[in-house]
């Protein structure tokens, strides 16, 4: 969800976003949570 909100709002940029959670969740948990923000954002589409 936070993917696809970042690709729909120019407020935050998924590089900050991914940085934001790698550091408040470490190790394995960041990086299943960023990999899940990241195909969240490739998937979201827009209103067509």
């Amino acid at each position: 969800m936070l993917g696809a909100l970042v690709k729909a709002s120019p407020l935050v940029s998924l590089d900050s976003l991914s940085k934001v959670v790698t550091e408040r969740f470490p190790g394995a948990i960041g990086e299943k949570n960023v990999a899940a923000i990241r195909r969240a954002y490739e998937e979201a589409r827009g209103i067509e």
